[in-house]
């Protein structure tokens, strides 16, 4: 194959700062004094092409190759699959592929970290090195909230790790380079920028939306998932992860997980089997106007940015240091936060034991808590509704509903938006759809007069309930 020649601006124009700029409107030179910009273009590529060249060979000995196999059982479902479709009984085999990082040793044993979603289904996990040994793997630990898993190995051979840098001082320009096997292409480098820093996934798509992504312009492509993203020193500054694209095919919009991400999970899942994360004890709710319409207005945060709690977990952190349903929390740690996807990082990102300030607003007034954070507990207990209080999302009752259900205009009071199932409010009765009128005989025209009662009202509260014109009293113990 003919070699493919790239010409490189790097080196070809030389800039020589010199104070030419104008004074506004006098065409009087500039005063050696002023501030000159200067810019420094590296004037020799081969030394880029050497130091390409030194990556490559640094690196790519610790980067992976990781075959998944998947094992799915063919059954019948219908006549028509029984005699037209696959074999009625027997097994599927479906292969995967991915790409892995060497990054740790203890005796005999190698740790490889890829993506979660590489290996989430995997029944049968094979890494293949750089230098054509291959290993059957097994999964230490995996967390889908970062995309990433651990692999192990034994070995009686040395093996090459890769160094971690420190992703905290990356840089948006900073040159980087890929290396994964994109389409079974095994060992392929390529090489970008930094294209910007602190990305998120949007809405709906299927990769972590825990993590804030390094985005690079170095072509990623499938298969490259779960590879080294290095800078010109060979140092891990991500894992690559997942690309923005309509086809499937890089177009210059990649995403890697920071390697201070990769390390501190990397410890998790080797002592641990899982991930650690911080846990307050809340469900939030991002209270846009296009979400939840008045109820930004009715709490007096419409101006503000933030999220609002709208349950807790009961033996919560949360509750221990008196945080409430209806609190408006605007900072976490001293960090601004403005939906709920930037909060879960604020909170998950700290150890449990550490002690978190937050600022909240509370029934127009601010106020700031001091919260230690538990260890997350596991997706059971989380999940647990009965742990939930109240259990409810209330949205205040608007002219635009008021209309829309034909609502009599006499009728005051907050509309249960969501009930979760089998909570303290669930099992007393309370209905999604239902108007709340009252609390312990308090009326409760809008949403910040029905928190305001709430946090009033103790162990027994008593919901009083408009249900399709009909007055009921509900009474839920906490």
């Amino acid at each position: 194959m003919r070699p493919i020649r790239y010409i490189s601006a790097i080196g070809v124009l030389l800039l020589a700062a010199a104070p030419v700029a104008c004074a506004r409107g006098t065409g009087e030179a500039q005063k050696p004094s002023d501030t000159v910009v200067t810019r420094t273009v590296i004037a020799n590529p081969q030394e880029m092409q050497q130091a390409f060249m030194d990556v490559a060979d640094t690196v790519l000995p610790a980067v992976v190759e990781v075959n998944v196999l998947q094992i799915v059982d063919q059954r019948p479902q219908s006549l028509f699959d029984y005699f037209f479709g696959p074999p009625p009984e027997g097994e599927e085999r479906r292969p995967g592929l991915g790409s892995g990082v060497i990054v740790r040793t203890d005796g005999e044993t190698v740790y490889v970290v890829t993506n979660y979603h590489v290996v989430q289904d995997a029944d049968e996990i094979n890494v293949v090195l750089y230098d054509g040994r291959d290993y059957t793997a097994t999964k230490t630990g995996g967390d889908q909230r970062t995309d990433l898993a651990l692999l192990e190995f034994d070995s009686d051979d040395d093996v090459p790790l890769i160094e971690f840098g420190d992703s905290d001082e990356a840089r948006v320009g900073q040159w980087v380079l890929a290396i994964g096997n994109p389409y079974g292409f095994e060992s392929t480098m390529t090489v970008g920028i930094i294209s910007a820093l602190g990305r998120t996934a949007q809405p709906g798509m299927p990769v972590g939306g825990f993590t804030e992504y390094i985005q690079t312009d170095a072509a990623i492509n499938p298969g490259n998932s779960g590879g080294a993203l290095v800078d010109l020193d060979g140092r891990l500054v991500g894992v690559n992860s997942w690309i923005a694209s309509r086809t499937g095919g890089s177009v210059g919009i990649g995403f890697a997980i920071p390697s201070d991400v990769v390390r501190s999970a990397v410890d998790d899942l080797i002592e641990q089997g899982r991930v650690i994360y911080g846990w307050l004890g809340v469900t939030m709710i991002d209270p846009t106007p296009q979400m939840l319409p008045g109820l930004a207005d009715d709490l007096g945060v419409e101006e503000a940015d933030g999220v609002l709690i709208d349950n807790i977990h009961l033996g919560s952190p949360a509750v221990e240091a008196g945080m409430q349903p209806g609190d408006f929390v605007t900072t976490v740690a001293g960090t601004a936060v403005s939906e709920t996807t930037g909060f879960a990082r604020a909170v998950g990102g700290h150890r449990p034991g550490t002690e978190v300030s937050f600022t909240l607003i509370r029934l127009g007034e601010e106020r700031t808590l001091s919260v230690r954070l538990d260890e997350q507990p596991s997706p059971e207990q989380m999940g647990d509704p009965q742990r939930l209080w109240p259990g409810v999302s209330i949205v205040p009752i608007t002219d635009r509903i008021r209309r829309q259900t034909r609502m009599p205009s006499g009728l005051e009071g907050v509309i249960a938006l969501r009930v979760i199932g089998d909570s303290p409010v669930a099992v007393a009765g309370v209905q999604r759809g239902d108007v709340i009128t009252g609390i312990n005989g308090r009326q409760t025209p809008d949403s910040r007069a029905f928190y305001e009662a709430l946090a009033e009202a103790g162990d027994r509260v008593e919901f009083e309930i408009n249900r399709n014109g009909q007055e009921l009293g509900i009474s839920v113990r906490r």
